[in-house]
């Protein structure tokens, strides 16, 4: 199996790309990084890597766990210039840092480093332009015993360890002081690598241009020549631990669940688990954490042939903090054939409960089962709750047929799910998406909810919240039998006080996330992240080569958040099959997640067969937002600012599930007061604060738009805001009749 992490460096000035993340937490971002002066040497470093700055050069070293010793880049510019010329460079310049940045001044340039939790950011601020015409070119000098690799589909230069991993170099963008963007490109001519940006975009731009490669980590945890598939992957906030779980062929008749542990540096922690390894056929795993006792829940489908005729769901515990793993629980079995199981977890410490869902494909129904998780013993214990399994669709024959089902990865705040199928009527070649909402015992909320008509074919749905709010996501064919998929999404709530009677909703319609015409994109997957969520989705860029890209966007809007999509590809291997885990599905307040995904070997031999099992952790750069609490009164909502990024032109205050037509207050101030108001403590600052009055709809929303112009001046700005929702009786904070909700402190990125 082989895990990359990633390690960045991007343009300080400008997230220019869904993937170039940075940490949701001011206090996290200081305590996940260094860098200092020791020895008279200059450091910097966090858990992805270290990086030495010394006078004209870096010597960068990703962290490798499984390496026998250190794989480090040295990377100093030798050149740049206009057109094929490129002035040498001078003679070494010393750095200079301030706090978390590094800064080396070069004639006509600034060659600028900031070190982050996930990476070094990197970054050339030409406050003038070199002389002569054409591109602009800055040539680096590249030293390491990583080999080269072919570039990729996307252009990217990958230095690697066929063994242990290596680093990748990719996306050269161009921002200019307006704001514009182009793409840039990257060429290996030896030992040195060439960054260029194209002639018409540099004589136009307004200055400071910055010209902005992409640096990332890559580690390899174990490859071999046995065929890995179909990955999936869970955190544990309380141990700060992933859990990665994928099936291994042994042979065309010998499938077995494996599962390895991960700390949030991507380091594999303890030895890979044997989750079944019988000469039955197990496969198709899934896995949830339930947070109160840091145990996973693995569930997966059993059956004595290869076909899985009979197959039965079946589960078992892994403790996160010592790997223990349970005795194989049946969670349904009997005659039927049951398949495709999903689990969704227990983020709170409320509950020991996950609940798992399947297709009982002999009875063509949606079911699903509570399952009680004990980590507080070695080792740790799993038992499905009695009786019939929970009733969650059903497809009479000559109507209909469910299938495909899927269950957010975990309740969120509330212990609240949503259940998302296929549905194929009898009388249409086109398939639906349906959902239900259900509670932590599988009380059903909702029962029905039409996420997409089958207009045309909407094919394998995911989904992800935060317990009140949901964003499904999921295949969408173009044209009707064209196979031309695109990746389609819509946001769902949940509002058990709306004036209305269905109190699960839609945010929106459905809309299309991406779509790239006659290029078919499919295996869509989501995690919910707080104030975004990451998609993930396969493109076929040729034959039989699939790359894995990713966006960030708007929970409640689909909108990309970032802009620029990041790409997982290589022209010699196929991505796919590609899952996704969020550390808020946990009980983490940290956003950030881990995708896990296929890479097969298309050439050279041994080809397709070769499967291995890839990762990249990820840390959102959307802006930096924190809940300040203050709170109070039962008709406050919840509070979200999403992808405060400058230039998201998405970006809105938005509060979720307050009492039903009230008046509200949205208060914005740079300053904090926080005066106490009965229980409520008001935290921003009146005096210069902008109040804007509104009224929340009929499911208790309200909405204040506020796009973000894509300045560099925005980018750092601080604001506090906080709802008061009028309460016509007393209000929890009675001076002003109002109930308050939590505020929020934003950063925009």
């Amino acid at each position: 199996m082989k895990l990359p992490v990633r390690a960045f460096a991007t343009a300080a000035v400008l997230s220019v790309c869904a993937c170039s993340f940075a940490a949701a937490q001011d206090d996290l971002r200081v305590a996940a990084v260094g860098l200092h002066w020791r020895d008279g040497e200059l450091w910097g470093g966090s858990d992805h890597f270290k990086v030495r700055f010394d006078p004209g050069s870096i010597e960068y070293t990703p962290a490798l766990p499984a390496a026998p010793r250190s794989l480090p880049m040295t990377l100093r510019v030798v050149g740049c210039g206009r057109g094929g010329s490129a002035a040498p460079m001078p003679a070494p310049v010393r750095p200079t840092n301030a706090t978390t940045t590094v800064t080396y001044v070069r004639p006509g340039f600034v060659e600028r480093y900031e070190v982050r939790p996930e990476g070094v950011e990197q970054s050339f601020v030409f406050e003038r332009l070199p002389a002569g015409a054409g591109d602009l070119v800055v040539r680096l000098q590249v030293d390491t015993e990583l080999l080269p690799r072919p570039a990729s589909a996307d252009g990217a230069l990958e230095f690697a360890n066929g063994e242990f991993g290596g680093i990748r170099i990719a996306e050269v963008v161009g921002i200019d002081a307006a704001g514009r963007r182009a793409a840039g490109s990257l060429r290996r001519d030896g030992e040195v690598v060439e960054l260029r940006l194209p002639a018409a975009f540099v004589d136009s731009a307004a200055l400071p241009l910055v010209l902005d490669p992409l640096i990332s980590t890559v580690i390899t945890v174990a490859s071999g020549s046995t065929n890995h598939v179909d990955p999936d992957v869970a955190y544990d906030a309380s141990t700060q631990r992933y859990l990665v779980v994928f099936t291994q062929y042994f042979s065309l008749t010998d499938q077995d669940v494996v599962a390895q542990r991960f700390s949030v540096s991507g380091s594999p922690v303890g030895a890979r688990i044997l989750v079944d390894g019988t000469a039955l056929t197990e496969k198709g795993a899934r896995v949830a954490n339930v947070n109160v006792e840091n145990t996973f829940l693995v569930v997966y489908m059993r059956s004595p042939a290869l076909t899985l005729a009979q197959a039965d769901i079946v589960g078992r515990a892994i403790s996160a903090s010592t790997g223990a793993i349970s005795a194989r629980a049946t969670i349904e079995g009997g005659t039927n054939h049951q398949r495709d199981p999903d689990v969704g977890g227990e983020a709170t410490q409320s509950d020991d409960e996950a609940i798992v869902v399947w297709n009982d494909e002999t009875a063509k129904e949606i079911r699903a089962r509570q399952v009680n998780v004990d980590g507080s013993v070695s080792p740790p214990t799993v038992t499905p709750f009695g009786g019939a399994a929970v009733l969650i669709a059903d497809s009479p024959a000559s109507l209909w047929t469910d299938y495909a089902p899927v269950i957010s990865k975990s309740g969120g705040t509330t212990g609240n799910h949503l259940i998302a199928w296929n549905r194929q009527f009898s009388s249409s070649p086109n398939t639906s998406i349906r959902g239900a909402i259900i509670d932590r015992s599988i009380n059903v909320l909702e029962d029905l909810l039409d996420i997409a008509l089958a207009a045309t074919d909407n094919d394998l749905p995911d989904v992800d919240g935060d317990g009140r709010n949901w964003l499904v996501v999921w295949e969408q064919e173009a044209t009707a039998n064209s196979g031309d998929n695109g990746i389609a999404g819509r946001a769902v709530g949940w509002n058990p006080n709306a004036a209305i009677t269905a109190q699960g909703f839609f945010h929106g319609p459905a809309v299309i996330i991406e779509d790239g015409s006659n290029d078919d994109e499919r295996e869509a997957h989501v995690a919910w992240l707080g104030e975004s969520a990451l998609v993930t989705y396969v493109d076929n860029f040729s034959g039989a080569n699939d790359d894995i890209y990713v966006q960030s966007v708007d929970v409640f809007s689909c909108q990309n958040c970032e802009g620029v999509r990041e790409v997982v590809a290589n022209s010699l291997d196929d991505e796919d099959t590609i899952r996704a885990a969020s550390r808020a599905s946990g009980g983490d307040p940290v956003a950030g997640a881990m995708i896990v995904y296929r890479r097969r070997d298309i050439s050279p031999s041994p080809g397709t067969l070769d499967g291995d099992i890839f990762g990249r952790g990820f840390a959102v750069e959307d802006g930096v937002v924190s809940n300040l609490g203050g709170g109070c009164g039962g008709d406050a909502g919840v509070p979200f600012a999403n992808c405060a990024a400058a230039g998201f032109s998405g970006f809105a205050s938005r509060m979720r599930g307050a009492a039903a037509n009230r008046g509200v207050w949205l208060v914005i101030s740079p300053d904090r007061l926080d005066v106490s108001c009965g229980a409520c403590t008001l935290v921003p600052d009146l005096y210069g604060a902008f109040v804007f009055a509104s009224q929340t709809d009929a499911r208790g929303d309200a909405t204040f738009a506020t796009p973000l112009p894509n300045s560099p001046g925005l980018r750092g700005i601080v604001v506090h805001e906080q709802w008061l929702v009028f309460n016509p009786s007393t209000g929890a904070c009675a001076g002003m009749r109002v109930d308050m909700s939590d505020a929020l402190h934003i950063r925009i990125q």
